[in-house]
Order: structure tokens, then C-alpha cells, then sequence
């Protein structure tokens, strides 16, 4: 039998950007919001300047940002000067009592597209 190598050619990031040191071609960012921009009170300090700085990376590395609103893509491209078409606007999802019961598991989900959690 002979064996297959599988190469990943798309590497998502939903909760966190992409690590620093992760420079590779098909990176898919998120980013939800620029609340280290428009509320920099509000996170400790520590932490705004690493979403400042991770998200300016993430950018910077992104073939594709996501985002979850209009808002949220109008403040990415303005504050970080991303191109508009480079970035994506992709809704939460719905309750799962609105779907009357026909979800998946985020197992067989996770496993089918290969989603990964990044954390620090």
C-alpha cells in the first residue's frame, strides 16, 4: 500500500491571528473587531498592543482576512489600510434551534475542514 502525504494548503485562524512566526502562503485570518483601536481603555495594556501588533502581522500575511460585519471590514481597511477585496465578511452563526436540529458536530465539522484553535 502506498502511503499519501497530505500537504495543507489553507491554514485558518477563527479566534486568534496567526502566530508571529507563521509566514506561510494560504493563511485565512479573523479578526472581529478593532476594539484595541476604538475602545483602548477598555483592554489592558498588554493586550492592545498585541492585537495592535498581531493584527497589523495578521494583515500583513493574510491572503484573506475574515471578519463578521460591514462595520467590522469598514474599520479593518480604514485604521490598517487593508484593500477591501482582500477582506471577507462572514456572519456568526445562527442558534441551533433555528436549524431545528440539523447541525453537525463540531467533531465531524472540525475534522472535515480541518479547523484548528489557536490560544497563546
Amino acid at each position: 500500500m502506498k502511503a499519501l502525504k497530505v500537504v495543507m494548503q489553507t491554514s485558518i485562524c477563527f479566534a486568534y491571528p496567526s502566530p508571529f512566526l507563521f509566514k506561510r502562503k494560504g493563511i485565512i485570518n479573523t479578526i472581529h473587531d478593532m476594539g484595541a483601536w476604538d475602545s483602548p481603555d477598555e483592554a489592558q495594556t498588554l493586550n492592545k498592543y498585541y492585537f495592535r501588533l498581531s493584527y497589523r502581522h495578521a494583515c500583513k500575511v493574510s491572503e484573506k482576512i475574515i471578519t463578521v460585519s460591514n462595520f467590522s471590514k469598514e474599520r479593518i481597511c480604514t485604521i490598517l489600510n487593508v484593500p477591501k477585496e482582500k477582506v471577507s465578511v462572514i456572519y456568526s452563526a445562527v442558534y441551533d434551534e433555528i436549524l431545528g436540529g440539523r447541525v453537525a458536530p463540531f467533531e465531524t465539522v472540525r475534522e472535515k475542514y480541518n479547523i484548528r484553535i489557536n490560544t497563546l
